[in-house]
């Protein structure tokens, strides 16, 4: 009798000790999820990274726009909660134009086919999301960043940028905002206009100035519309690109100068 209570309790002891292990891979799993992102975002912070990003990407401006230390903080931890909100790390920034009824947060995934057909929170959705090249380093910002986006006809994604089809629009609504994790920025409108594929306007990585100016140039010669800002080979492009719904090979392209 003794030996069967003796093993019954064991079996109970057992039994609790499992339950037990089992809750502690659940909250451990549940924290794997976010809490290394948001660690090692706090160690760039204390290894004094931040104050890096503030050189490398305010060199050409003055003191007084130059981001601090605690700013970088600040907008690290924005995106960090966004990232709590739809449980996706890949979310890196926001995209605004206020004229087209464009606003949304931007993610970025290893490849550009997956958000093509996946929502922010990683769902299969065939509107997809807005999403930034994946060869683009928001650490060490490109010469051309680049956003994809689906036109979609009910006016979500980027069906708004067929509204800069028209000159009026598009000199009312001069300027994009588009901030990552690590810096707020705005964008000056030069170029809008259609292109077939082959025209290598998602190019990101370039052998000289002198290509990159060559690049930018052909974007403005190719715009419907006439634009005063100035281009230089020492500029910052931000390209956004959609589906015209016309020719698979066809897309609209939208482009900005960063400037500030």
């Amino acid at each position: 009798m003794r030996r069967r209570i003796t093993f019954v309790v064991a079996a109970i002891l057992l039994i609790m000790a499992v339950a037990f292990l089992r809750r502690e891979q659940s909250d451990s799993d549940i924290a794997a999820l976010h809490i290394p992102h948001y660690t090692a975002m706090e160690e760039e912070v204390e290894a004094g990274i931040f104050e890096g990003f503030e050189h490398d990407l305010c060199a050409e401006q003055n003191d007084d726009t130059a981001l601090s230390a605690s700013q970088y903080r600040q907008i690290r931890q924005e995106y960090y909660e966004f990232q709590l909100e739809y449980e996706n790390n890949d979310i890196i920034g926001r995209l605004i134009i206020e004229g087209a009824n464009i606003d949304y947060l931007v993610t970025q995934a290893a490849d550009n086919e997956f958000y093509l057909y996946h929502d922010i929170e990683k769902q299969p959705n065939e509107a997809g999301w807005v999403f930034l090249d994946y060869l683009n380093n928001i650490r060490r910002p490109d010469r051309n960043t680049i956003i994809y986006g689906h036109n979609m006809r009910d006016d979500i994604r980027f069906h708004g940028l067929r509204h800069f089809a028209d000159p009026e629009f598009f000199r009312a609504n001069p300027y994009i905002i588009f901030n990552t994790a690590y810096e707020d920025k705005v964008w000056e409108v030069f170029a809008f206009y259609s292109t077939n594929i082959s025209f290598n306007y998602i190019q990101v990585i370039f052998p000289s100035d002198e290509d990159f100016y060559s690049l930018i140039s052909e974007m403005q010669e190719k715009s419907w519309h006439e634009s005063d800002v100035s281009l230089s080979k020492y500029d910052r492009i931000l390209t956004l690109s959609t589906c015209t719904n016309t020719d698979p090979d066809m897309r609209y392209v939208l482009n900005a100068r960063l400037i500030s």
